[in-house]
């Protein structure tokens, strides 16, 4: 799908208005290039665009793990606990103490660093973990009451995502079950959530870009599978892209040339003109949206041959509604 370059806008505005806005000057230039950011943050907020809408993503889950990072690859963060204390070897298992270690999941593995005695350093796996104690596989440690760190690096799902907006409803699945994930605010925590073996919820925290959350932790390997819309970009510079693809290239046009027009002050019958144009140019947009909403596959009944089905809301406010042939 083609997409134009702001540069390639702000000529056709250039050659509309007669060439009395030059896209080359340093005075018009800066002006042009701000009209088209606007109209098409004013476009893309009409509606939830399918040409908005990534091609399905895939990762596989770790066992332990929650968290996954998405976006760029190799950017992936580390998160640091801090600790203080660790018990002698036993069975196998060392006791690190700390603070807020509640989050790490059994099979999660981490960094211990800081302390004195080397043998309590080292790479590690999460056996159990309480908001105040890690239990680890080591089977070395010497009993020591020290400042340490435990870190744990964010799996990286190689996505590479850099204009990540916002996970499209409904399309998160676990391909291994075949059974659909879904939303959640929060973090569900507790033994008894965690006690199941498959991630059953998602979470898209927009405080957090770039990462995606699955509850409980896996207790295997999963493909998980979700899609998302593109976030909204600024434009700043000719070179940059639209994300609105050149069947619609005339509707950013006439949206700027309606700008334009307004900031030159000199014919007001033009800018209206344009502004019109621009705006049936949007309710086309929407046509051609909403002219398949099910997809192009998708074929209604015949109503020669079936029977029509009139629903009748009860109440005004009731929310319940009732059918009738």
């Amino acid at each position: 799908m083609p997409f134009s370059s702001v540069q390639q806008i702000i000529d056709r505005v250039s050659r509309d208005v007669r060439q009395i806005l030059d896209s080359s000057s340093s005075t018009d230039q800066p002006v042009l290039i701000d009209y088209t950011n606007r109209i098409q943050l004013q476009l893309l907020r009409e509606a939830r665009w399918r040409f908005l809408l990534s091609n399905p993503f895939q990762f596989v889950t770790i066992p332990g793990y929650t968290d996954y990072w998405i976006g760029a690859t190799g950017a992936n963060p580390t998160t640091i606990y801090s600790l203080t204390a660790v018990t002698q070897s036993t069975g196998g298992n060392a006791t690190y103490t700390g603070n807020n270690l509640e989050f790490l999941a059994a099979g999660v593995t981490c960094t211990i660093a800081g302390f004195v005695n080397g043998v309590n350093n080292g790479t590690f796996v999460v056996t159990s973990a309480t908001p105040t104690t890690v239990v680890l596989n080591n089977t070395a440690a010497i009993a020591e009451t020290h400042t340490g760190t435990l870190s744990v690096v964010m799996p990286d799902t190689a996505s590479n995502i850099t204009n990540f907006g916002e996970v499209k409803a409904g399309t998160v699945f676990d391909r291994t079950n075949f059974l659909r994930l879904y939303p959640t605010d929060e973090p569900p925590l507790g033994p008894g959530f965690n006690s199941l073996n498959r991630p059953k919820l998602y979470r898209d925290d927009q405080n957090t870009p770039g990462v995606f959350s699955i509850y409980p932790p896996a207790q295997a390997p999963y493909v998980i599978e979700f899609r998302y819309f593109f976030a909204k970009p600024q434009l700043a510079l000719v070179t940059d892209t639209l994300i609105i693809p050149n069947d619609y290239l005339d509707v950013v046009v006439a949206g700027v040339n309606w700008f334009g027009n307004l900031y030159l002050r000199e014919n007001y019958n033009d800018a209206q003109m344009w502004k019109q144009i621009y705006a049936e140019g949007i309710q086309g947009m929407k046509r051609d949206a909403n002219l398949f909403p099910r997809g192009n596959e998708f074929m209604a009944p015949d109503p020669a041959t079936q029977a029509r089905t009139q629903v009748i809301p009860i109440g005004l406010d009731s929310g319940i509604e009732t059918s009738l042939p």
